[in-house]
């Protein structure tokens, strides 16, 4: 099934919030940022930017590193809570790793941020002074 247009983050603003907040992690191929989402009471869905610079690569490069990572996305976004944002930044080895290997390392940092996300809502606010 196609990503649906609602499912994609296209501006400006969308992307560069991710500085302030989110989840960070830092695969080899790629960095994965998980965010949550900018209007909680918006229709329930995983939505996703990515990131190609001319760094990775020639025009073809980057298209084809986008529709791997639109894939791994695609075929992986269960694994993350239903209201949430992730935007891929790709790295310049991204074409040479395996889509099984980029689906794995996903995976992982998808349920590096549920646990980290399980972890805030269960610690007490911080008290004041």
């Amino acid at each position: 099934m196609r990503l649906r247009p609602w499912q994609r983050l296209r501006k400006r603003r969308e992307f560069n919030r991710e500085r302030g907040i989110g989840l960070r992690y830092e695969c080899p191929p790629f960095l994965c940022r998980v965010l949550p989402p900018m209007d909680p009471t918006a229709r329930p869905c995983r939505r996703l930017g990515v990131i190609a610079s001319k760094r990775v690569g020639n025009a073809i490069c980057r298209n084809r590193c986008k529709r791997l990572l639109r894939e791994v996305f695609r075929l992986n976004q269960e694994a993350l809570p239903e209201h949430c944002d992730v935007i891929f930044v790709a790295r310049k080895d991204l074409l040479e790793t395996p889509l099984a290997e980029l689906e794995a390392r996903f995976r992982d940092a998808a349920q590096r941020a549920v646990k980290r996300w399980a972890r805030q809502k269960d610690s007490p606010p911080p008290s004041e002074a």
